[in-house]
């Protein structure tokens, strides 16, 4: 049975993820011909900024709006209409009041975090807050309802969408095209994930969708508040790598490092989404049972190791062709880096295993204490070790480690009783 769900759950996760892999790759190689590795350590300060701004817009609410879905399924039709409407209204004002911010604001974030460049794209960027945080929210809501079928659909509009804006942006405008391409893509699918939204609230009794919930709504901004420092960090803190990466005039290395972790996810997407489609809310629904939530960590911890160590060995046979195929000649410095970045995400994969059992307790302290481990002691240590082994094969033996100590941590929190005393 447990075996069964894991299947159905990773079809369709592998469906949703298909096309976005695809699309990442098609688009990551068009930016590899036209803009080189230097230009792709500047397409990730943007990408790491829009993180943050997302976060704090809505999209810390993703987590939660799930985990709020499932658990109104068991109230009935009327408690989940009401998390429907609860959940876009939140999620709306919120991404509109950070719109704002950001468009006013926007010269002293093109000053002071994008080195005086990408005007236009920021500009943009504010413009399309709004639909990118709806698009993402919808995305949750479908998830937690466990339509599947429609959550593949829009992912695959989504896909679609960035490949034929990346064909049409980035030869055009270059970097600037290729910062824009996913804003653009996913603003526009907003549409197709609305209408398949629609769909389903007919036949779940037409609710009211200006009906709101105060209830709900505290739930939200309680497990959004921790939801956002946890969503932060990783922006943040490769923000920081960034910096000191460029510090010390490493502006090739820093495109590697992008562009490796670029690769990394062409599999640790689909397996976030796994996470988020099966793990979760199975996490959720055995939460008060201690004896099967562990035996569920235990299963999916061999599950997670082994699946990304067979995909990272595969990776780092072809590594070559890999690079080429993927990117361009250009990167192929970067294949000393592959063993250990693949190493590193199967750990990786694990953290974020624990961090789904975390949350299906709402235990949003502990998670973004794994988060915290994790990234704290990669910048710190890349920050001395960098010193003495300036290379870019420093970066990923580091993530590597950073990754074990961090999975120690999480395992620790998510499997010894520390929820009891939260």
């Amino acid at each position: 049975m447990l075996y069964d769900s894991l299947m159905k759950a990773a079809s369709s996760a592998g469906i949703s993820a298909a096309s976005r892999i695809v699309s990442a790759l098609i688009v990551n190689k068009i930016a590899a011909i036209y803009i080189g590795p230097t230009g792709f350590a500047l397409i990730g300060q943007f990408q790491n900024f829009s993180a943050i701004v997302l976060a704090i817009g809505g999209n810390c609410y993703s987590n939660g709006i799930v985990r709020g879905v499932v658990e109104a399924r068991d109230r009935g039709e009327q408690a989940v209409s009401s998390i429907i409407s609860t959940c876009l209204v939140v999620v709306v004002s919120s991404s509109a009041l950070v719109a704002t911010v950001i468009y006013l604001g926007r010269g002293l974030v093109v000053q002071y975090l994008l080195g005086g460049g990408l005007q236009t794209a920021s500009l943009v960027f504010a413009i399309f807050i709004v639909p990118l945080n709806l698009h993402y929210a919808i995305l949750a809501l479908l998830n937690g309802l466990k339509d599947a079928k429609k959550f593949a659909v829009i992912n695959a509009c989504a896909g679609t969408l960035t490949v034929i804006v990346g064909c049409v942006l980035i030869p055009t405008l270059g970097l600037v095209g290729a910062v824009l391409t996913p804003i653009v893509a996913n603003g526009l699918a907003c549409v197709a994930g609305y209408y398949g939204l629609t769909k389903i609230v007919r036949i779940r009794g037409n609710p009211d969708l200006r009906v709101v919930d105060r209830q709900t709504i505290r739930q939200l901004f309680r497990f959004g508040a921790g939801a956002l420092a946890t969503l932060s960090i990783a922006p943040l803190s490769a923000l920081a790598i960034r910096g000191i990466l460029l510090s010390r005039e490493m502006y090739t290395e820093a495109g590697y490092w992008h562009a490796i972790t670029k690769v990394s996810e062409s599999y640790m997407l689909p397996l976030a989404m796994l996470m988020s489609m099966h793990y979760l809310p199975r996490f959720t629904r055995l939460r008060l049972d201690s004896a099967l939530y562990n035996r569920a960590i235990y299963s999916g911890i061999a599950q997670v190791l082994g699946g990304v160590m067979v995909i990272g060995a595969g990776l780092f046979v072809f590594r070559d062709v890999a690079i080429v195929t993927l990117l361009s000649r250009a990167f192929s410095p970067m294949r000393d880096m592959v063993f250990s970045q693949t190493m590193g995400d199967a750990f990786r994969g694990v953290v974020l295993l624990l961090e789904n059992a975390l949350l299906a307790r709402g235990l949003v302290r502990s998670c973004f204490t794994a988060e915290l481990v994790f990234w704290s002691i990669f910048v710190l240590s890349l920050s001395v070790v960098i010193q003495f082994y300036p290379v870019g094969l420093t970066i990923t033996y580091v993530y590597w480690g950073s990754a074990i100590a961090a999975a120690w941590v999480a395992f620790r929190l998510a499997t010894t009783g520390a929820w009891v005393r939260q």
